[in-house]
């Protein structure tokens, strides 16, 4: 039986009032761990770890209700269906990537979600059978269908690797969760041009607004 679940601590976090940083600093948890966690990504907390952060959470409870507020939550059994965009948990060893501390959690959650997206369009393309312009079994070119499937899987293999990486920054190339500015005259510039509705999604970058046009004389 778990000491507290995902949507316990969502809960908790939200009645009093603490981001997932003032939950990790108080305990000294990585970050990145709670928001998988709290997001059904991955689950990297220990047993003791759950039961330490159900501690903190029955403290923090048992000091707001003694100043008069009225808060009451019940920890235990998972009773709660998982959030959107979760994906299977992460038991044996698993490749992971640091999260650079200013990206916002709603931005790294939503980041997650766009990548978790790409992936499902991704199994779509990936298995879909190659058709060519001539019969089966000759060397004919491609057709524009396979053509454009070929161009969407790359695209969205790209669009991945660059979320990543814009999450853990990458400085030589203009990467970074609060400032994505690649040079617009490069080949990464070009390859940004094609992943453009990924950040979007992600809230990595957002809608430049058209300027203003200037008063008539």
């Amino acid at each position: 039986m778990q000491s507290i679940t995902a949507q316990q601590s969502r809960d908790a976090r939200r009645e009093l009032g603490l981001s997932q940083a003032d939950v990790t600093k108080a305990l000294g948890f990585n970050r990145q761990y709670i928001s998988e966690w709290e997001t059904g990504h991955s689950s990297r907390l220990t047993n003791t770890q759950l039961k330490k952060l159900r501690s903190f959470y029955e403290e923090k409870i048992t000091e707001e209700n003694a100043s008069g507020e009225t808060i009451t939550l019940t920890f235990g059994a998972d009773t709660s269906e998982k959030p959107p965009g979760a994906v299977e948990n992460y038991t044996a060893k698993r490749i992971t990537f640091p999260v650079a501390d200013g990206v916002p959690d709603e931005v790294f959650v939503s980041t997650l979600d766009t990548i978790s997206g790409n992936d499902k369009r991704l199994v779509e393309l990936l298995t879909s059978t190659i058709v060519r312009d001539g019969t089966m079994f000759d060397s004919s070119e491609l057709s524009q269908a396979t053509l454009e499937a070929l161009r969407e899987g790359f695209s969205r293999l790209a669009a991945n690797y660059l979320l990543i990486r814009s999450l853990t920054g990458w400085p030589q190339l203009g990467l970074a969760a609060s400032n994505i500015n690649p040079a617009t005259d490069s080949i990464l510039g070009l390859v940004m041009g094609e992943v453009n509705e990924s950040f979007l999604k992600s809230g990595l970058l957002t809608e430049s607004k058209p300027d203003s046009e200037g008063d008539e004389e």
